[in-house]
């Protein structure tokens, strides 16, 4: 089976959530902005994220790593398509959502094998479109990230 890979390289937003709101948010099955709310930094990918030494707070309680980041739909995407989305990372990713929708992980993976993947339904893929990954921080001050992509077969 042949995936032709897009990586979703560059900017992506990057904010914290205690464990409770993180656990809120998978239960409650979609994302929102009123969920996402306070401020964000830019972080770009691939690459290490560090997390600033005032949120050691933020660390030892518990807290998420919410990673946002905007695309256009793949130009020539048919409905009979399938598309994944892989997260190449040294920590678990616990959540995705595609717009407000969240996406269920499945199987399919990558030839070089990512470690997170999750079904992304096409017909729930507008013409600009908003993914979210959150991570399990759990207690590190850094996480490294080598790679996000799409995957179409």
């Amino acid at each position: 089976m042949e995936i032709h890979r897009i990586r979703l390289h560059g900017p992506w937003e990057a904010r914290t959530l205690d464990g409770a709101s993180a656990t809120g948010l998978l239960e409650s099955r979609w994302l929102t902005k009123t969920a996402i709310s306070g401020p964000g930094v830019t972080v770009r990918l691939p690459g290490e994220i560090r997390m600033p030494d005032h949120c050691e707070s933020d660390i030892a309680n518990g807290r998420r790593l919410l990673l946002l980041r905007r695309f256009n739909r793949p130009t020539g995407l048919n409905a009979d398509q399938t598309v994944i989305v892989g997260c190449w990372s040294d920590t678990e990713v616990i959540g995705a959502w595609l717009n407000e929708d969240l996406l269920l992980p499945t199987a399919l993976n990558f030839p070089a094998a990512a470690s997170f993947c999750c079904l992304l339904p096409v017909e729930r893929m507008a013409a600009y479109n908003s993914l979210g990954l959150v991570l399990d921080l759990n207690g590190r001050h850094r996480i490294q990230i080598s790679q996000v992509a799409l995957g179409i077969v």
